[in-house]
């Protein structure tokens, strides 16, 4: 006598089918199901409420653009607190960059190749800095044309320390990207 052993899907495998297929409904849910916890670990690693939460944004965003891509070998919780733990990493990483930088570009050449090579890289720069979020611009701006330290950054934006690090960081890897490109 045959035996048939059906398994049937639970609910995550269920969510993850509908996800793939574009559901609002399944996105949101596993939104509403894991945010706490996923919050919980960013917060534990980054000790930031607004950087955590922008990673949780981030994670979340991935999730959805990637869904028909998705592949989980194990559970979704499991992938989702992968995800965030890599990118709370990335970002620590990030800001160690960040701070490695210098802040000011020096060329002391004053030829008329070196001025039309400052001038274009300016340029650029008030190109980039109009598709950036306005908070990061003002940060960014406080930061490069003000000469303020971080900590006066974060205190006259109402921003913590980490998050005007995280905007400047956003907009100096924006700008890497378009100075290559």
């Amino acid at each position: 006598m045959d035996i048939d052993y059906q398994v049937l899907p639970n609910q995550s495998d269920q969510l993850i089918t509908k996800l793939r297929a574009g559901d609002m409904h399944a996105f949101s849910s596993i939104y509403h199901q894991y945010w706490q916890e996923l919050y919980g670990i960013a917060h534990r690693l980054l000790k930031e409420q607004n950087l955590a939460e922008d990673v949780l944004h981030d994670v979340f965003a991935d999730l959805w653009d990637r869904r028909k891509k998705l592949y989980i070998e194990s559970s979704l919780r499991g992938y989702l607190m992968v995800c965030v733990r890599n990118r709370c990493l990335k970002t620590l990483r990030q800001y160690k960059k960040v701070e490695e930088l210098p802040t000011e570009l020096h060329i002391n050449d004053n030829s008329q190749e070196s001025q039309l090579y400052r001038k274009e890289l300016q340029e650029r720069l008030y190109h980039l800095l109009e598709r950036v979020p306005r908070k990061s611009k003002e940060v960014f701006v406080l930061s490069r044309e003000e000469q303020l330290s971080y900590k006066e950054i974060a205190s006259r934006t109402n921003l913590s320390i980490k998050s005007v690090e995280y905007h400047i960081s956003k907009v100096l890897m924006k700008l890497r990207s378009a100075i290559s490109a």
